[in-house]
């Protein structure tokens, strides 16, 4: 049977993601589709060996287009043909991934209402599911002049003003920033994000994916908070020390150590305002007056995975910032900014070009 549609005979294993697409699709299905359009977007599907199947493709004006091929058993490869002298060998746009795999195709905004073909060719016999979806907006960062937060963002999927992004949030400066993640909108509150999180210089931590619209954004805060300043401190104590920088992605928490380091607070400033020498000089004098301060210090750099005897962190501390390392970290916390935000969220194409 080529080119036929045909219900489906085993469970899929799909994500969330597409689970409405997949019910909706197995409700009714056309008898046999010619092509994939806003009012029959999606179809069943099932190819011997060698054999292909043509379906014309709606591409609509201002709009991009993906088009998705889901495997429910064999191997199954896409492509799509804007011109009619292209063929699936020289094609532009092909997915050709091992088998089970889904096939993706995005294709790239129209200037006007046009036709193209989507050829699926199987490489054994298989049976799919095939769907095309119209996106009339794409991912907008603002603003796009940071000095502290980057932040790699990639599109997976997207239909209507709707797009899933895996997000990748980055420090891209010297210093230590706590980030703090909002969500506004109806689909962000679905979606499973940590409140924030501390990245050390050049740290990074994936989010995973998210789902914004013009309506539902995320804004991501970066600040010079307690927390990051407490980081800093133990960062630099660290590779005076031993000389051992601590993780920049580290995931730990020192909420209950707080309170303990406020005393060395206004070391993280001096060492903000560029004044390490001051720094070193408060540092000792801070420690050595307060054996609370210490014993914090020494928790935080112990769940850091930094170990070395109380003792002996207090000893070496009197040495004040003398390794290359440390005044390095410490000159490179000058200035930083204390505070950015970026928004992410999907903008309108129309508003765009």
């Amino acid at each position: 049977m080529n080119g036929l549609s045909l219900p489906l005979r085993s469970p899929m294993p799909f994500g969330k993601a597409f689970a409405a697409l997949f019910a909706a699709t197995l409700i009714s299905l056309p008898c046999a589709p010619q092509e994939l359009s806003p009012a029959q977007p999606a179809m069943l599907g099932e190819l011997d060996t060698g054999s292909n199947m043509r379906v014309t493709l709606k591409l609509l004006s201002g709009k991009r287009t993906y088009v998705t091929l889901i495997p429910v058993e064999g191997d199954a490869d896409l492509f799509v043909l804007l011109s009619p002298d292209e063929t699936p060998e020289t094609a532009k746009f092909k997915s050709v991934s091992p088998a089970l795999e889904t096939e993706r195709l995005m294709l790239p905004m129209q200037r006007q209402d046009c036709d193209a073909t989507v050829v699926v060719q199987a490489a054994t016999r298989t049976r799919f599911v095939l769907f095309a979806t119209w996106v009339g907006c794409e991912l907008r960062i603002v603003p796009t002049k940071r000095t502290v937060i980057k932040i790699d963002a990639y599109e997976i999927v997207a239909s209507g003003d709707t797009l899933l992004v895996a997000v990748t949030v980055k420090n891209a400066t010297s210093a230590w920033y706590e980030f703090s993640l909002t969500g506004e909108g109806e689909l962000m509150s679905k979606v499973n994000l940590p409140r924030s999180f501390v990245l050390g210089p050049n740290g990074e931590r994936y989010l995973g994916w998210v789902t914004v619209s013009p309506s539902s954004k995320l804004t991501i805060t970066a600040g010079r908070t307690k927390s990051a300043n407490a980081f800093l401190i133990a960062d630099i104590v660290s590779r005076a020390v031993i000389g051992t920088a601590l993780s920049p992605d580290i995931a730990i928490t020192i909420d209950d150590l707080l309170d303990d380091l406020e005393p060395l607070m206004p070391v993280a400033e001096a060492l903000y305002s560029g004044d390490w020498k001051r720094a070193g000089t408060m540092l000792i004098s801070i420690v050595r007056k307060n054996p609370k301060v210490l014993i914090a210090l020494h928790t935080l750099l112990t769940r850091s995975g930094i170990r070395i005897p109380k003792d002996l962190l207090n000893t070496r501390i009197g040495l004040g910032f003398g390794s290359i390392s440390a005044i390095i970290t410490a000159l490179g916390a000058i200035k930083a900014p204390q505070k950015e935000q970026a928004v992410l969220y999907a903008h309108p194409e129309s508003e765009v070009r």
